[in-house]
């Protein structure tokens, strides 16, 4: 189990088509918008992903430039919620959840070195 304390970030930067995120324990995650967007934890998000033949949904068809924020907010301590630019807003992404949304190598290391 993780400490509350780890899953808490220190600090957090917001940048156009990314998020930096330092947490309590020194690790530092950085995760794309349109990353973010396609792992949206809401309601229909969730029922997108699971209607699609690989599990992922697609957003950028109809969007004229690359996904970006709009606006975040906390939620609470434990969370925050993200206005992209296609309008949708509805998901509340915890700090765990962030966490674990991490792509780097420490947090996902490659079997078998590199592709």
């Amino acid at each position: 189990m993780v400490s509350s304390d780890i899953v808490n970030p220190k600090k957090i930067t917001r940048e156009n088509y990314s998020l930096k995120i330092e947490w309590a324990d020194g690790h530092q995650s950085e995760l794309t918008v349109s990353y973010l967007r396609r792992k949206c934890p809401c309601a229909q998000c969730k029922q997108l992903r699971g209607a699609s033949h690989d599990g992922t949904i697609e957003i950028d068809e109809h969007l004229t430039e690359p996904i970006h924020f709009k606006s975040y907010q906390r939620v609470g301590h434990y969370a925050l919620q993200f206005e992209f630019s296609d309008g949708h807003k509805d998901g509340i992404f915890s700090f765990d959840y962030l966490r674990k949304l991490c792509i780097c190598d420490h947090c996902h290391p490659r079997e078998g070195g590199d592709p």
